[in-house]
């Protein structure tokens, strides 16, 4: 609905009169149209609101204000008055606003698609929602306008880039006159970088393909963020020199088997949220100094066993968020140099017994939410630098003795939210770093009394949201670095005082205010008692009870 006013309004001059005065007293813009017409119409405003300047900006600030500004009013409301003849206090039909939509967005991208060497400055972001609108709106058949718009911007990026380092964003096709000067371009001056991305490339035109055969010395390649549903498989036949290759965020569902073949020299690949569904068994055969593989937020079931074989040089692997039910043992068995694996987010049930037996450098592992059920006992035991291990959200009842025996160097242990009933009293004794150890959310109805001899560095114990009816007096002996102790919700019978008597003054504590804090096994008093018998002490451990 169209603001009230106390007049009609007949003449552009009343309307710039009416607005004027309106905006110097707070009030609510105007409402612009229905539906997507009005995305369409927001993402042409910023230059709508500068059309008298010399340089254009786009921000999401300057949109704002455009959006609000009495100039920006007066222009659209003489697009309804000039469709809907009479006062704008009435309320013209939704064919009204529609047609004087389309009015105004002619209006809006002649001056959208000014030579672009008027423009300083754009943000990108705004660029790719308008390019999205235009392809989803009535600009659809009107296919001069965006041939225009990419001409004007791919040209307008290539005259300001770096020769040796070329980016092109929100672009949906590449047209002749850039492929063009891309070719100029790399015949004077070699092409090290080439960035196409953030755009709606849907395929790769075969002059690009042609212009790649010519990138010999191509270090980096992005395709990310555009539409790409496959890629032609020589598509990097003349990129022996590629070292990052970028085609995250498209559409893939497979890959060419020999994609990657001429490139040897290959150290970045990242292939994180398409659809892929499995790989070719041979699609890093040449890759021998590949060491970051990112292949997250895919629709991966499997992996070839032999996937790996010749990535000696692999430090980086992330599988998480995909479909994996299971592993294959070798999988990792070339890869000695490997310090992080991501696998949190799929669907394995268990994991095999050797499949980190070559993983001597492994700092992190990550398996959180899996559907894990028990763990091979020699899991960990090639893993003597392992310092971060994620399991929680899983379906863990127990865990092997020896789990932990050869990971001295472990910082952090996640184990929250399965279904552990006990720990066996070794688990951490090899642990002498920890600092970090989450038990909450499990079903441990008892601790072993030297559990944590060991770790003498611990900054956070989480045992909340268990079944525990009393702690070892001596459990916290060793704690004398703790920093925090959750025990709330919890089913605490009593809890003496030498049981956090070794913890430092600065020590939170979080216990359910029902549960008695008792001075000796024998005895229990109050928490209020608690505070009123310490009163003289000169400091106090911070004590907060939750209900």
């Amino acid at each position: 609905m169209l603001k009230n006013t106390s007049r009609p309004i007949n003449s552009p001059s009343a309307l710039s009169e009416s607005l004027s005065a309106a905006a110097v007293t707070p009030h609510k813009p105007f409402p612009l149209m229905l539906g997507s017409q009005a995305s369409v119409l927001a993402d042409t405003l910023g230059f709508l609101s500068a059309r008298d300047a010399t340089s254009i900006s786009l921000s999401t600030h300057s949109l704002n204000t455009a959006i609000k500004s009495p100039a920006f009013q007066v222009l659209w409301l003489q697009h309804i008055q000039r469709d809907y003849p009479g006062s704008v206090t009435q309320q013209p039909s939704p064919q009204a606003y529609y047609e004087a939509a389309r009015r105004f967005q002619d209006q809006a991208l002649d001056l959208l698609l000014k030579p672009f060497n008027q423009i300083k400055s754009y943000d990108y972001s705004m660029i790719k929602q308008t390019v999205s609108h235009f392809k989803t709106s009535t600009f659809r058949q009107r296919a001069g306008y965006l041939t225009q718009w990419n001409k004007d911007l791919g040209l307008y990026q290539l005259k300001n880039a770096d020769p040796k380092n070329i980016s092109l964003q929100g672009l949906t096709e590449l047209t002749p006159e850039v492929m063009q000067h891309l070719t100029v371009i790399n015949q004077k001056t070699p092409i090290i970088k080439l960035a196409i991305h953030y755009g709606y490339l849907a395929q790769l035109p075969k002059a690009l393909m042609a212009l790649l055969s010519t990138c010999t010395q191509l270090k980096r390649l992005s395709l990310r963020k555009n539409q790409l549903q496959s890629l032609p498989e020589n598509l990097l036949q003349t990129c022996a020199q590629l070292e990052t290759l970028d085609l995250s965020y498209n559409q893939l569902q497979s890959l060419p088997e020999n994609l990657l073949q001429t490139c040897a020299q290959l150290e970045t690949l990242d292939l994180v949220y398409n659809q892929l569904q499995s790989l070719p068994e041979t699609l890093l055969q040449a890759c021998t100094q590949l060491d970051v593989l990112e292949l997250s937020d895919n629709q991966l079931q499997s992996l070839p066993e032999n996937l790996l074989q010749t990535c000696t040089q692999m430090q980086q692997l992330s599988l998480n968020h995909n479909q994996l039910q299971s592993l294959p043992e070798n999988l990792l068995q070339t890869c000695n140099q490997l310090q992080q694996l991501d696998l949190n987010h799929n669907q394995l049930q268990s994991l095999p017994e050797n499949l980190l037996q070559a993983c001597t450098q492994l700092q992190q592992l990550d398996l959180n939410h899996n559907q894990l059920q028990s763990l091979p006992e020699n899991l960990l035991q090639a893993c003597t630098q392992l310092q971060i291990l994620w399991m929680n959200h899983n379906q863990l009842q127990s865990l092997p003795e020896n789990l932990l025996q050869t990971c001295n160097q472990l910082k952090r242990l996640d184990l929250n939210h399965n279904q552990l009933q006990s720990l066996p009293e070794p688990l951490l004794q090899a642990c002498t770093q920890m600092q970090l150890l989450f038990l909450n959310h499990n079903r441990l109805q008892s601790l072993p009394e030297t559990l944590l001899q060991a770790c003498t560095q611990l900054d956070v114990l989480e045992l909340s949201d268990n079944q525990l009816q009393s702690l070892p007096e001596t459990l916290l002996q060793a704690c004398t670095q703790l920093k925090l102790l959750v025990l709330n919700h919890n089913h605490l019978i009593t809890v003496t005082r030498n049981n956090f008597s070794h913890l430092p003054n600065s020590c939170t504590l979080f216990i359910d205010s029902q549960t008695p804090v008792g001075a000796s096994s024998s005895s229990a008093i109050s928490p209020e008692q608690k505070t009123a018998e310490n009163e003289d002490e000169p400091r106090q451990k911070k004590v907060k009870y939750q209900a």
